[in-house]
C-alpha cells in the first residue's frame, strides 16, 4: 500500500525485532534507575543507621470499664526510635509506647464504647536505649506530645562519648511523589538489624499544619518512630499516627499513618526540660 502511493518510512523498520530492542531498552533504562535509588538508599542507610535505635520499655497498664478497674498489668515492649542529639536525646510515636494516646476518644467513641466509660492508663515503670554497638542506657521520658503524637526520652546518665545522631535542622520538603527512605530496626526475631523502605509521598497537607502522607502499606504500623529521609540523606520527619479528636462516622478517618515534619519534632524538642543537675553534697 505504500510503495503503491509513494509512502516511504524514515527508517525502515525490521518488524517484531525494532519492537524487542525498543522493549529491552526501556527495560534496561528501568533497571539502571532502579540501581541509581537502591544505592542512593543505601547511602542513606550508611549515613544514619546508627541514629536509628531500639527503645525498650517496661509498661504498667490499667483499664477501667463500668467504674471496675481491672488489674495493673506489667509488659515488656520494644519500639523504635530516632536519636536526635549527640547526648541521646531520643524521639519516638507516643502511640509505639502508650496506645491509650490513640485509643481513647474517638476511637472508643465510634466502636461504642463510650457508653462503658472504659480508660486505659499506661506508666512507664523504665526505659532503656539499645544503641547500635550493643550497649545499653537507662533512659527515662521526659516529655509527651500528643497533639504530634510524640514522646521525648533521655538518658539517665550522660554518654561517655557523642552519640550518633540525625540533625532536624537539615531537613527537605519534599513534593508529591518524591521517593522516601525509611530506616527502620527489625525485631528480636531479626536480631534489631537494620533495614530499608522505599516509599513516596501521596500527599501533603498543609493546614493548619503541615504533615505528609507517605505509601500506606501493612507495614505502616510498623514504621512508628522510625525516620524518613529524602534520597539526598536529608531528613523529612518521623512516622507517627493521626487520630481523629471527635466522632467519626467513617473508619478510614479513625487512624492515619503520617510523617511529622522534621521543624515540628524539633520545636517540640525545645521544650524538652534541660537535664536537672545533681546535688551539691551537704557539707
Amino acid at each position: 500500500f505504500q510503495a503503491e502511493d509513494g509512502i516511504r518510512d524514515l527508517v525502515r523498520s525490521r518488524g517484531l525485532g525494532d519492537v524487542y530492542k525498543r522493549q529491552l531498552l526501556c527495560m534496561a533504562l528501568s533497571i539502571a534507575m532502579a540501581d541509581d535509588i537502591a544505592d542512593a538508599a543505601r547511602s542513606v542507610s550508611a549515613r544514619h543507621a546508627k541514629a536509628v535505635i531500639t527503645v525498650e520499655l517496661v509498661l504498667k497498664q490499667q483499664m477501667t470499664m463500668l467504674g471496675r478497674s481491672s488489674h495493673e498489668e506489667e509488659s515488656k515492649s520494644e519500639v523504635i526510635g530516632a536519636l536526635i542529639d549527640p547526648k541521646g536525646l531520643t524521639v519516638i510515636s507516643l502511640a509505639s509506647m502508650d496506645p491509650s494516646s490513640i485509643l481513647m476518644g474517638s476511637v472508643t467513641s465510634t466502636m461504642g464504647m463510650g457508653a462503658f466509660n472504659f480508660d486505659m492508663q499506661t506508666e512507664v515503670a523504665s526505659a532503656r536505649l539499645l544503641l547500635d554497638d550493643g550497649s545499653e542506657l537507662p533512659a527515662r521520658v521526659v516529655l509527651r506530645d500528643p497533639d504530634l503524637d510524640l514522646a521525648f526520652i533521655r538518658p539517665e546518665q550522660k554518654p561517655e562519648a557523642p552519640l550518633p545522631h540525625i540533625d532536624l535542622s537539615a531537613a527537605a520538603e519534599p513534593r508529591l511523589l518524591d521517593t522516601l527512605v525509611t530506616l527502620n530496626r527489625l525485631g528480636q526475631l531479626g536480631r534489631r538489624g537494620q533495614s530499608i523502605g522505599l516509599g513516596r509521598v501521596e500527599a501533603v497537607v498543609s493546614k493548619p499544619r503541615t504533615f505528609y502522607v507517605p505509601t500506606q502499606s501493612l507495614s505502616a504500623l510498623f514504621s512508628l518512630g522510625c525516620p524518613a529521609f529524602t534520597l539526598d540523606g536529608k531528613i523529612v520527619g518521623l512516622w507517627v499516627v493521626r487520630s481523629a479528636k471527635t466522632q467519626t462516622n467513617s473508619v478510614k478517618d479513625l487512624l492515619m499513618a503520617i510523617i511529622v515534619p522534621a521543624c515540628d519534632i524539633a520545636e517540640a524538642a525545645s521544650q524538652v526540660p534541660e537535664v536537672e543537675k545533681a546535688e551539691e553534697p551537704t557539707p
